[in-house]
C-alpha cells in the first residue's frame, strides 16, 4: 500500500518500443503504479503511439521539453523519477531549485564513462544537481552504486534494487516464422539478445555477440543438434554478425531475428539456455524473466547476477562447458522477487 502522500509519478525515460531493457521497466512501472491508485505521466524522449491503459503519455524532442513538462506538473507535487542517466541534467537542477521530489534510477555500469563523454557544460550542470542533494538514487546493481558514491552521492541517499518486475499482462504474441522454423531444425536452442550492436570506448562489444559465435562455433563441434538464435530488434546487425559467421566459418546454422518480440516469455519457453556473455551490464531483465519460467541462464560475472544463474569468467573454453552442462539438464524454476514494493519505498523517503 501507498503512503496517502505519493498521489502522482512522473517517470521520464522512454516505453517500447524499442523493447530494451529500460524502456519494459518503465512501462511495467507506470503499469503497476496505476493499478495502485497512483496517477502515472511517461515523458518520453522517443516519440511514439504506443498506449498504456491509464497512463499519460507525453512526446518531447528535446531536453529543454522535458525541462518545460516536469515543471507545468509542478502543482501536483509528484515524484519525479528519472531513468536517462545524464541527458536531462538541466530539468533535475530546476526542479531541485523548486523543492521537487527526485529520484534517479541508474541501469548502466557505464555510467561513470558516459559522464566523462559530456561536455564540460553538461558535466558541470550534472554535477551541480548532485550537489544539490534532495535525491534518492537507485542503483539496479552493487557496481552502479559504487559508481555513484565516487561521484560524491551520499551512501544513505542510494539504493541497490534490480529492475525486475513481472510482467503480468502475458498477451499472445506469434513468434517470427523464422523462429519457428528454425525451432523444428534444432533438438536444442540458445538465446542470445542484445537490443543493437553497441560498443564501449574501447571498441569491444558490449553484449558479447563476437563471443557468442565464437562460443557458438566450439560448440558445433560436439553439438550438431544445436542452434543459436541471435535477437538483435534495432536492425543495425547484419552486416556485423555476417562478419563473425564468416570469422568462425557460419553458414546458415545460426539464426539472425531482428523483428521485436513483445512477449518474451514465448520464445524464452522454447529455448534451452539463454546467453549473456556481455562484458558490462545492469540488470538484465531477461536473465530474470528466463529464471522465473525455468529456462536455463549462461551468463559473464562482469556483475552480480541472480541466483541460479551459471557464472562464468569470459572465456570462450568455460561458457563451452557451461552451456554443455545446461543443454543436458532440465527446466528449473527459480523464485524472481518483484521489486516494486522496494522502489515505493524510495519514493516514501523524498
Amino acid at each position: 500500500m501507498h503512503r496517502n502522500r505519493i498521489t502522482c509519478v512522473v517517470l521520464i525515460g522512454t516505453i517500447p518500443p524499442p523493447f530494451g531493457g529500460v524502456s519494459i521497466h518503465i512501462k511495467r512501472l507506470a503499469q503497476k503504479l496505476v493499478e495502485s491508485g497512483v496517477e502515472c505521466y511517461i515523458i518520453s524522449s522517443i516519440a511514439h503511439s504506443q498506449m498504456i491503459n491509464g497512463v499519460n503519455i507525453i512526446n518531447v524532442k528535446s531536453n529543454y521539453a522535458v525541462l518545460f513538462h516536469c515543471l507545468k506538473l509542478l502543482p501536483k507535487k509528484p515524484i519525479y523519477h528519472f531513468h536517462t542517466m545524464w541527458s536531462d541534467g538541466l530539468a533535475k537542477f530546476f526542479l531541485k531549485i523548486f523543492r521537487g521530489k527526485l529520484v534517479s534510477t541508474m541501469h548502466d555500469t557505464m555510467l561513470f564513462d558516459k559522464y566523462l563523454s559530456l561536455s564540460r557544460k553538461r558535466r558541470f550542470i550534472c554535477k551541480s544537481a548532485i550537489r544539490l542533494r534532495q535525491e534518492k538514487y537507485i542503483a539496479v546493481n552493487k557496481e552502479i552504486q559504487s559508481i555513484l558514491l565516487m561521484l560524491g552521492i551520499a551512501l544513505s541517499n542510494t539504493f541497490i534494487i534490480p529492475a525486475y518486475l513481472p510482467d503480468e499482462e502475458n498477451q499472445p504474441d506469434e513468434l517470427p516464422k523464422s523462429i519457428i522454423s528454425y525451432t523444428k531444425r534444432n533438438d536444442l536452442l540458445i538465446l542470445v539478445y542484445g537490443w543493437r550492436v553497441s560498443f564501449n570506448k574501447n571498441k569491444q562489444d558490449v553484449y558479447g555477440f563476437n563471443t557468442a559465435m565464437e562460443v557458438y562455433s566450439e560448440l558445433l563441434k560436439s553439438r550438431k543438434d544445436t542452434g543459436m538464435i541471435f535477437l538483435i530488434p534495432s536492425g543495425n546487425s547484419d552486416e556485423y554478425i555476417k562478419l563473425l559467421a564468416n570469422q568462425f566459418n557460419l553458414n546458415d546454422e545460426y539464426l539472425l531475428v531482428n523483428t521485436p518480440i513483445k512477449n518474451m516469455s514465448n520464445l524464452l519457453s522454447l529455448i534451452s539456455v539463454y546467453f549473456r556473455p556481455s562484458i558490462t551490464d545492469g540488470d538484465s531483465i531477461l536473465v530474470r524473466e528466463s529464471l522465473s519460467i525455468g529456462t536455463r541462464v549462461v551468463a559473464s560475472n562482469v556483475v552480480n547476477r541472480p541466483d541460479g544463474t551459471y557464472i562464468f569468467n569470459n572465456m570462450v573454453s568455460e561458457y563451452v562447458d557451461g552451456l554443455n552442462y545446461c543443454l543436458t539438464r532440465n527446466k528449473s524454476i527459480s523464485e524472481s522477487s518483484d521489486y516494486y514494493e522496494e522502489i515505493v519505498k524510495v519514493y516514501d523517503l523524498v
